[in-house]
């Protein structure tokens, strides 16, 4: 492997092949190295984790504007999941009274 660091020598990037930007080796076994694999991993999940959560509110708006054109009935789904879906919406009127959210984007 072999890294770039920053001025403040950070390993900032990381590459199987030596480059002429990133040309510092380091052993596969570094704890330096582990750590900068960790954090990139980390951001990468919370990255996905808040898409996630993007994009459960826009399926449960879909949801909302398909029964309420009669597309689908709230029954049609398994009892499981019309549990999950009843309480994320008394969750959202709670914190809607509460004026936790912006309606708008939905942020704190």
């Amino acid at each position: 492997m072999f890294i770039r660091r920053n001025q403040k020598g950070e390993i900032v990037a990381v590459s199987r092949i030596q480059t002429p930007e990133i040309s510092e080796p380091i052993p596969d076994s570094s704890p330096e190295l582990a750590a900068f694999v960790a954090a990139l991993q980390a951001t990468g999940v919370s990255e996905l984790a808040a898409s996630d959560l993007e994009t459960i509110r826009v399926l449960e708006d879909l949801i909302e504007i398909l029964t309420r054109r009669g597309l689908i009935s709230f029954t049609d789904f398994p009892e499981a999941a019309q549990r999950k879906l009843l309480a994320r919406k008394s969750l959202r009127e709670t914190a809607r009274d509460l004026d936790l959210f912006d309606e708008h984007d939905g942020i704190i």
